[in-house]
């Protein structure tokens, strides 16, 4: 079994819910800077950021709403926010990993209970 993935394959979220599965492009953030930052001086565009392992966030200095989920370590979907607006922190103690993405993403976000599996495809 190896740690990390090879150059061939690509990192991607499913999304599994209960009448619906949907599969997402994310940027991972896991290094403090990268969660720092987040998604802070960005333009929007149609990419979920994954921070990890992360259970607080703020929106100080946003100039965009944002769509939050907060995950357990399972995956599953603890507590969701849409349409966070700027100068808002926003927490949950028993999740793991953060979800978030400009509010003017037209797909459908989670909802709580929803789980998100985590892996590598192969590059075809």
């Amino acid at each position: 079994m190896r740690d990390k993935p090879t150059r061939k394959e690509r990192v991607h979220i499913q999304h599994k819910a209960v009448d619906r599965e949907v599969e997402q492009r994310f940027v991972l953030a896991g290094t403090r800077l990268a969660k720092t930052r987040g998604l802070l001086f960005t333009r929007p565009h149609d990419k979920t950021l994954l921070l990890m392992p992360c259970n607080d966030i703020h929106t100080v200095g946003m100039r965009h709403h944002l769509d939050v989920a907060f995950l357990d370590a399972d995956g599953r979907v603890l507590q969701v926010h849409q349409n966070v607006g700027p100068f808002k922190r926003l927490r949950n103690r028993r999740a793991v990993a953060v979800l978030e993405r400009f509010t003017s993403c037209r797909s459908a976000w989670y909802e709580k209970g929803d789980v998100v599996l985590l892996g590598c495809k192969e590059r075809g």
